[in-house]
């Protein structure tokens, strides 16, 4: 069982005999921490195994800890435009429409829980709120449509209470696996059991869970002196394949279970605790294979990576407004679009009445 604490890093030998604790905590750190975001997809069934690519900055600075709350606040900042396979996102209208609401959620200030490491509150949910209604009005002046009116729906309920907001943002890899179960106090060497939820079909209200263990390694060295936690396991998910083919939230559907693994790597600053950056590698096999890496890299690694500019809104040539229909997110774009802006997905906005009526293509 961990325990959690705000004190440095320390060593414990007592409790456990000759064998040492160690116990890592974020501490303040009022320099922002930089980083390059890399997610890489790919469906072998969908898209032939043609691999698409999610690419943008991200700052995170460590405000303060409360000891006695056990949460330390941060500040959440996205620097760059949204590049989808080394393009702008405003070169794709649905791609676009994606960036700029999942965008009013920055800057973010949040207090996020050591005991589990998902953030706890957004301490400016009411800004986020006015931001999204300021942003509705402008995108009103240049697109219309029954899609435009779907997405403006939808994305009023994710924003309409902070905790749905919460939930739906595990399914950004960037939240999913930044903000995670790594802190607290460790036996080196000793794995631990660790659930974990990995956003892999986009589509889906539940991310898929996947268990296994997690260990700081106390003899693995890294050329710049991080602090290294490895975890690892298999697809521990109670739905079917059938089930994950229908998009269920639990299990319904009795069938073959999907097979999968995962395999994270965790590289923590040796002074502050805080994340210098995060690999991921994982797959889940239902027809066929489904792919999906993460690299979050420090500000050491990712400069000159991507343009660091804003995005920008595609504007209609004339006095026309740009007609949003509701299939300008269907199709092989889900995937993307539903990582663009994980508040809502690309599949509800086409989603049929009668959910089980004839035959859903996989």
């Amino acid at each position: 069982m961990k325990t959690v604490t705000f004190l440095s890093l320390f060593f414990l030998s007592a409790a456990y005999g000759n064998a040492q604790l160690v116990t890592l905590a974020p501490a303040a750190n009022p320099e922002p921490q930089e980083y390059y975001v890399d997610v890489t997809l790919q469906d072998d069934f969908i898209d032939r195994g043609k691999e698409h690519s999610i690419r943008y900055a991200m700052s995170v600075t460590y405000l303060s800890a409360d000891e006695e709350d056990k949460t330390f606040r941060i500040q959440l900042d996205r620097l760059s435009d949204v590049f989808v396979d080394s393009k702008q996102s405003n070169l794709n209208v649905a791609y676009n429409l994606s960036v700029h609401t999942s965008g009013v959620i920055f800057p973010m200030l949040a207090d996020v829980s050591v005991e589990d490491g998902k953030i706890k509150d957004i301490v400016n949910f009411a800004e986020i709120q006015l931001r999204w209604e300021k942003l509705k009005k402008e995108l009103s002046k240049t697109y219309t449509g029954d899609g435009l009116e779907e997405f403006f729906r939808l994305n009023d309920v994710a924003f309409s209470e902070q905790r749905d907001m919460t939930e739906r943002l595990q399914n950004d890899c960037f939240f999913q696996f930044f903000f995670s179960d790594i802190y607290g106090t460790y036996q080196p060497d000793i794995g631990e059991d660790a659930d974990y939820y990995i956003p892999f079909i986009y589509s889906l209200e539940k991310p898929v869970r996947y268990a296994g263990k997690r260990v700081l390694r106390r003899n693995r060295t890294v050329t710049d002196g991080n602090i290294y936690v490895e975890a690892w396991g298999y697809y521990a998910d109670e739905r079917s394949r059938t089930d994950l083919k229908w998009e269920e939230r639990s299990p319904y559907y009795k069938g073959e279970m999907p097979e999968g693994d995962f395999r994270i790597h965790y590289f923590l600053d040796n002074k502050y605790h805080t994340i210098a950056s995060i690999l991921v590698a994982t797959n889940l096999e239902i027809d066929r294979q489904k792919k999906l890496s993460v690299h979050i890299s420090g500000n050491y690694e990712g400069r000159g990576k991507i343009k660091w500019q804003q995005t920008k809104l595609i504007q209609s040539s004339d006095k026309e407004k740009i007609y949003i229909p509701k299939n300008i997110f269907e199709g092989e774009n889900e995937d993307i679009i539903n990582q663009l802006n994980p508040l809502i997905k690309a599949s509800f906005v086409n989603a049929p009445v009668r959910k089980h009526e004839g035959i859903k293509v996989w």
